[in-house]
């Protein structure tokens, strides 16, 4: 007995009534039904982390971490039963102690929950008043009691219940049999007989009080839209380590959100700013991320131990809707996340696919510590993007790496190390050997989960920057999208995508969406400014920068670009305010790659400001050479950059025919070079919009 295994849990017990009969009658029928049993039971086992503990022929002996898991398995199971060949069967579930002997399960749990599978009947679902107890208030669980019941073995008679949602078969009290107490007393059957009415009255009475209180009181969510921010948990421990995770379990629970095509879920990019607030009411928060729900939450890891507190409140009222409490295992944290995500699409009365329940419910990897190692890893890339700092570069790849080690088919720990290595190649150092690892650490992440959004996400970049291939990048992005609408850095993506192709206004409608779902991202008002900014709409685009700058002052290439835009409107004195503060901003690590690459901007405003030498000796862009009337120059460059690039669906016509009625252009507005140039451009340009058009995918 001492090396019993002992463990609290759900347990769900099946059984096709007639089956024995049926095998006599016809052998070749009831093969067909077992099969289709067998392969509906480990599906939706294995989908909600259950356990298949006893096979018994035509029934089973399941084991589930949850009650609401437990009873999802049933639903699903009786639902995908119902298709032909049609399997009548019946379930039974309570909560309880299991424990193995000579490799059965075993438990007073175990023997109860197999007592009332016995009283049903097919397509039944029946519990125990423990399991009730536990789902009374999810409004997603109906169910109807059916009286009580002295089974054998069981001391005492027990409340039975049956789950009443749609499809399934409610039974009449008098029609069931079971593993039932037979030959009572007449005694004891009148005592029985009174005690079941006066819990009648009693329950009758509960109800009414329910009823009648529910009516002046209404309590709930009560947004009309769907929208939901998950905001950074607060850590328990107030120690270094629980930090990260406690940014990794709310991103997370994030993640899963945004795979609910009914919700509209605030991007974590967003949720972050309010990480140690302490002043702000959950309800100030809603209004800020336009969230017409929140979640807060608590997190405590002590060595393998976790403690999770959530709660759901309502953006509106400020009042708590939901919550609950997790004490388990950080190998159940897939479990949890799943489990809250799924808690708060029901609070929030937003429908759920049986394919998004599937992917909600996917775990990414069987070990724990690997998931650690991947939590780590992706909080240091996303602060290598927005610092360069080469230290972030080294520890990232390392616990990548970590966790790449513990399970080589950790899907998203190789997409996470690809992302890194193009973060690097990107910003940092174009290095060829590392460029080779990033396409085949994205090859293989999607070769082990090709359906992946963020893996999609990550191989469209690798493909737009790395490969040069726009084409095969666009399609992933779009199929990334697909899977995930939801997914912000998705939108960013493709967004560049198209900014790269000339395609302005479709990189703009992509825009405005992440901007609602992400509204207090600074980058992404930063990036709307740019796209408004090259279609010569410049008041809008300054709006959007100084919105940009409100988030996030440092932003030196949102000011970069906003002196641009005071040079442009012959603003001179506010472009040199602009130009001064640009210098003042950028990091001395970034300057020289920046100006590299975006040093047009600046050195237009030099040359407006008449300073020729450090206009030229910052960049010689043609945008630069028509400020400084240099004609012949500004035309090559305008043709070398058509002719030498190595993509040829680069397009600016739209800068171009946007910029012409600025007095930059006179010099070359006429121009039969000029003119023919543009020609080539719209050409392109009407092409690139139909190769790579979005029409229809944003809804």
């Amino acid at each position: 007995m001492q090396n019993q295994h002992r463990q609290l849990a759900a347990i769900l017990f099946t059984d096709i009534v007639g089956y024995t009969a049926l095998m006599q009658e016809n052998e070749q029928k009831a093969v067909a039904l077992i099969k289709h049993y067998n392969a509906a039971l480990n599906e939706s086992v294995d989908l909600h982390h259950g356990k298949v503990l006893n096979y018994y022929g035509d029934g089973s002996l399941c084991s589930f971490p949850s009650v609401t898991e437990a009873l999802y398995c049933a639903i699903e199971l009786q639902k995908e039963l119902q298709s032909e060949p049609s399997v009548p069967l019946r379930i039974g579930l309570h909560v309880g102690e299991v424990f193995f002997e000579n490799e059965k399960a075993l438990g007073d749990g175990v023997n109860v929950a197999s007592r009332i599978q016995s009283l049903g009947q097919a397509n039944t679902i029946f519990f125990s008043k423990e399991i009730f107890d536990k789902i009374r208030n999810q409004p997603e669980f109906k169910s109807i009691s059916i009286g009580f019941f002295e089974f054998k073995n069981v001391d005492q008679p027990m409340e039975i219940f049956a789950l009443a949602n749609e499809g399934l078969h409610i039974p009449k009290k008098e029609t069931l049999e079971g593993k039932l107490k037979s030959g009572l007393p007449k005694s004891r059957k009148s005592l029985r007989k009174k005690i079941m009415i006066a819990v009648a009255c009693v329950i009758v009475l509960a109800a009414s009080f329910f009823l009648y209180s529910k009516s002046l009181h209404k309590s709930g969510f009560t947004g009309n839209e769907k929208s939901i921010a998950v905001l950074p948990f607060t850590n328990f421990n107030n120690d270094k380590e629980n930090e990260s995770f406690c940014l990794g379990i709310s991103s997370e629970i994030t993640n899963q959100l945004t795979k609910i095509s009914s919700l509209d879920a605030r991007a974590f990019s967003s949720t972050i700013r309010f990480k140690d607030e302490k002043i702000k009411t959950l309800k100030e928060m809603a209004a800020e991320l336009n969230a017409a729900a929140i979640v807060s939450g608590q997190f405590q890891k002590e060595s393998n131990k976790i403690r999770i507190h959530v709660e759901l409140t309502d953006g509106n009222t400020g009042k708590r809707i939901w919550g609950d409490d997790y004490d388990k295992e950080w190998g159940d944290i897939f479990t949890i996340q799943s489990e809250v995500a799924q808690q708060i699409a029901f609070e929030l009365n937003a429908e759920m696919t049986k394919d998004e329940r599937k992917t909600i419910n996917k775990k990414p990897t069987e070990n724990p510590l690997a998931y650690e190692y991947f939590i780590q890893a992706s909080q240091l890339r996303d602060k290598l993007q927005q610092t360069l700092d080469t230290n972030y570069y080294i520890n990232s790849e390392l616990l990548f790496e970590k966790a790449i080690t513990l399970d080589p088919n950790y899907a998203l720990a190789h997409a996470g190390l690809a992302h890194l290595y193009n973060i690097y190649t990107n910003y940092i150092k174009e290095d060829s050997s590392v460029k080779a690892i990033q396409v085949k650490e994205i090859n293989k992440a999607y070769l082990l989960a090709p359906d992946d959004d963020y893996i999609n996400s990550v191989k469209g970049g690798i493909l737009r920057t790395t490969l040069n291939d726009p084409v095969k990048g666009f399609k992933s992005l779009i199929k990334a999208y697909q899977i995930n609408p939801n997914n912000t850095n998705t939108l960013y993506e493709l967004g560049i995508m198209l900014s790269d192709l000339g395609l302005y206004e479709e990189r703009i409608v992509l825009l405005e969406k992440a901007v609602k779902l992400d509204p207090l991202n600074s980058t992404c008002f930063g990036y709307l400014g740019g796209a408004e900014v090259h279609l010569n709409r410049l008041d809008k685009g300054i709006q959007y920068m100084q919105t940009a700058l409100k988030l996030s002052p440092d932003m030196f290439y949102v000011i970069d670009r906003s002196a641009y835009v005071y040079a442009l409107q012959g603003n001179l004195k506010e472009a040199d305010n602009w130009l001064k503060k640009f210098f003042l901003t950028i990091p001395e690590q970034r300057k020289e790659n920046f100006l590299k690459g975006f040093g047009q901007y600046s050195a237009y405003c030099f040359a407006k400001l008449g300073n020729k030498m450090k206009a030229l000796e910052i960049s010689n862009h043609w945008r630069v050479y028509l400020a400084l009337d240099m004609k012949e120059e500004a035309l090559q460059d305008m043709v070398k950059k058509e002719t030498t690039k190595e993509n040829p669906f680069i397009n600016d016509y739209l800068i171009f025919k946007s910029h012409l009625p600025h007095k930059d252009f006179d010099i070359i507005r006429n121009d039969p070079r000029f003119l023919e140039l543009m020609e080539k451009k719209r050409i392109q340009y009407e092409i690139n919009k139909k190769k790579f058009s979005i029409a229809g995918l944003i809804n």
